[in-house]
């Protein structure tokens, strides 16, 4: 269901080519309120998968209020989602020193180096100005809803065993060995060429958490799907629509619950690689989400609850082979999550 965020004051960004002044003109100002809205998706989307927030309610609402560094800029934003139950209201609270604006920040900041009001080198000071507003409801949240989610046991699931790695107590992930497996020789097979495919998982709830962890909620992602439709270069890579509808009807036939949760991608990797101790290198980290991902996000895989496996190399990390680095939306941008291997 739809929500409208509760709220007192109305966002902007504003850009300055010096520290922010409550005086003159920023280079550029424009308002983020909407943003908010990714805001409250994510804390609501948290809430369910850490069991915070259960999967049944009645009713729903947002708040939000801004934690001053010194009025009325914004250090961070503070969101509330409260639902209702036959049992009471449940609430889960986070705090986001990033958004949405962060991202349009740097578009504009290279856009207006592309039309020569910044030098390459310019330093660019970023704001998030809070202002009052008359009324209440100032955004309004997409469908709040929380992901298909199927109660069942691990061996059901056809996990047989986990394996190396550490979970996030509150979003456990496990991923195939084989699914890790291909992604690493798909990455050096493409070398500087970026790689990726669809991948196959679902969401479910165990009788019990896992040890280490506090919800019963688990995602598993268990195939990653090759196509020669989807197209890497050298720092680009295109997923194409037709192979990611062509993998979820593979997913009905394989008839095991799953869906097309997310795709993985690789950053590139070389030889040169190996061993590697070097900080700067031409080949962006798996441990970096470019403005291109937060675009595939957006445009195939806007749940707040999608994971993003990416492959490649790690700044300052002598590797032998690819490293796999799984990103999940916290905080308003993509950051590691920890997880762990399971054999079928």
């Amino acid at each position: 269901m739809k929500a409208y965020i509760n709220g007192k004051f109305d966002f902007l960004l504003e850009l300055w080519s010096g520290e922010p002044a409550t005086k003159g003109i920023p280079l550029h100002s424009q308002c983020v309120t909407g943003d908010l809205a990714d805001l409250a998706e994510e804390c609501f989307m948290r809430g369910i998968l850490s069991e915070c927030l259960p999967l049944e309610y009645s009713s729903l609402h947002v708040e939000a209020k801004p934690i001053w560094s010194s009025q009325p800029f914004v250090q961070e934003l503070e969101v509330t989602v409260t639902v209702e139950t036959s049992h009471g209201p449940r609430s889960c609270t986070q705090r986001f020193g990033a958004g949405r604006w962060v991202r349009t920040a740097e578009a504009i900041r290279q856009l207006l180096i592309r039309q020569g009001t910044l030098t390459e080198n310019a330093t660019v000071y970023r704001a998030l100005i809070g202002l009052p507003r008359g009324q209440a409801s100032v955004a309004e949240t997409p469908p709040l809803e929380p992901p298909p989610i199927v109660t069942q046991s691990l061996e059901d699931s056809g996990i047989r065993k986990l394996e190396n790695g550490t979970l996030d107590p509150q979003r456990p992930v496990l991923i195939n060995s084989r699914m890790i497996a291909d992604i690493v020789e798909r990455t050096e097979q493409s070398e500087t060429n970026e790689a990726g495919g669809a991948v196959l998982g679902k969401i479910i709830r165990l009788a019990e958490p896992l040890p280490g962890t506090t919800t019963r909620i688990v995602t598993i992602l268990a195939v990653g799907l090759a196509d020669d439709r989807h197209v890497g270069g050298p720092a680009t890579f295109h997923f194409s629509p037709e192979a990611l509808a062509q993998a979820a009807q593979i997913a009905g036939v394989r008839g095991q619950g799953e869906a097309v949760l997310t795709a993985w991608h690789s950053h590139g990797w070389s030889d040169k690689c190996i061993n590697c101790h070097k900080e700067t290198c031409p080949l962006p980290s798996a441990r970096q989400v470019s403005p291109e991902d937060y675009q595939v996000l957006e445009s195939l895989f806007s749940s707040k609850a999608t994971l993003m496996p990416i492959a490649g190399r790690q700044v300052g990390v002598p590797l032998q082979r690819p490293t796999v680095v799984v990103h999940h939306w916290r905080g308003g941008f993509m950051q590691p999550l920890n997880w762990r291997e399971y054999e079928e």
